[in-house]
């Protein structure tokens, strides 16, 4: 048991490095040097790293080591119509795990709301929020969703069925999505909501615009996602993708 919590510690340190850039597409890594910098045999770094192989982070180079492969397109920016990629990630159940702790209220929109969707300050914004569970009820994220009022004032007060009906309608409209992912230091609130361990400080935020054929941002999301539940295959820093197809 103890190797192979040790094994999934290492795990989680490379991928957090990866994220970090201090691991880059194409950098090479060794058994030797894994096993040295983590304090353990190198019969615990290769079944670490083979780990990551599989996961397809890694490429094996027979007699030299490990390539950090580049980073692929991260599968979760749009919600509905890519079913069998949402599934490879939160499993066959996320449709109904991702809708636990369904809320949403009606905002004033701040600064920051009015410059991405170019609205006045007197503007009206729906914020929908809901937990992700992973399969055995552990919390993975936090989404918050905004959408200009005037966009779903005709299906108020939201349900998870309504919702789910002008998500299907919104997403039917969207031409691109801009998305970017960081790694980040999470606010009280985002630490509370994720019910984070005390020795965890970091979390991957992932924010995405749903952009019209006109290049209006229909509506927008923020998600917080617990760096351990993350998604393995990992997102480049800008990401451009047509919602007809993933763009490498």
């Amino acid at each position: 048991m103890a190797t192979l919590n040790k094994i999934e510690n290492v795990k989680d340190d490379i991928k957090l490095r990866i994220f970090e850039g201090k691991f880059l597409p194409g950098d090479l890594i060794y058994e030797r040097k894994i096993a040295k910098l983590y304090k353990i045999s190198r019969g615990t770094a290769r079944k670490a790293l083979i780990e990551l192989e599989k996961q397809d982070l890694l490429s094996i180079i027979p007699s030299v080591g490990y390539k950090i492969n580049k980073r692929k397109v991260d599968p979760i920016l749009v919600e509905n119509g890519f079913k069998k990629d949402l599934e490879s990630v939160y499993g066959e159940n996320f449709e109904k795990n991702r809708k636990s702790n369904f809320s949403y209220s009606k905002i004033i929109a701040d600064q920051y709301l009015e410059s991405i969707f170019d609205i006045s300050n007197e503007s009206y914004i729906v914020c929908v929020k809901y937990l992700r569970l992973t399969d055995d009820g552990d919390i993975k994220s936090i989404v918050f969703y905004y959408i200009p009022y005037f966009l779903v004032k005709t299906s108020l007060p939201i349900s998870i069925e309504t919702f789910d009906t002008v998500l299907d309608s919104m997403n039917s409209k969207i031409h691109t999505i801009r998305a970017t992912v960081k790694l980040i230091s999470p606010e009280k609130e985002i630490q509370n909501y994720l019910k984070l361990e005390a020795d965890i400080n970091k979390v991957i935020k992932r924010e995405c615009r749903f952009i019209t054929k006109n290049q209006k941002v229909f509506f927008y999301t923020v998600e917080f996602t617990k760096v351990n539940k993350s998604v393995d295959v990992l997102p480049s820093n800008q990401i451009f993708r047509k919602v007809e197809g993933f763009l490498e």
